[in-house]
């Protein structure tokens, strides 16, 4: 029996290293965006913190100057944020995009194999129905003969 060969194994092969590179690209923004995200939270929750601790004006200045500091890191982040957002947006389009690339050859290739069963299949059947017919001629044959 013959073996299924898609001639398009090597473009198969090659789209789907190119989609785990993107893939793994979407994976590394996907972590930076939600590092930064994990940043502000701290920012905001040492914010919430401080709020207590004031017990004359001194403290009340500092406290001010520091809760500034941290707003301006919290807004400076959040910038950050945003434009690794857009980028992370940018490679998820590359990203799906190479997914229907690599997706379109797997169709054709579970088309070609569907089709190749099938084939064999039909092969097979027409040999078994000759070697059928042979047995039955030869049967006839040799019962004519005596």
């Amino acid at each position: 029996m013959k073996k299924f060969n898609f001639k398009l194994d090597t473009v198969l092969g090659i789209r789907e290293g190119i989609e785990q590179e993107w893939e793994s690209k979407l994976g590394k923004a996907n972590s930076e965006c939600q590092l930064i995200k994990n940043k502000i939270d701290s920012y905001k929750a040492l914010i919430s913190d401080s709020k207590d601790t004031v017990t004359d004006i001194n403290q009340f200045q500092i406290k001010c100057i520091y809760e500034d500091r941290l707003n301006s890191q919290i807004v400076k982040e959040k910038v950050l944020l945003k434009d690794k957002e857009a980028k992370r947006d940018e490679i998820k389009k590359i990203y799906l995009q190479k997914s229907i690339d690599r997706k379109i050859i797997d169709k054709l290739k579970d088309k070609s194999l569907k089709s190749f069963k099938k084939e064999s299949l039909r092969q097979e059947s027409i040999t078994i129905d000759e070697i059928n017919n042979s047995s039955k001629i030869r049967e006839e044959m040799l019962g004519g003969v005596n």
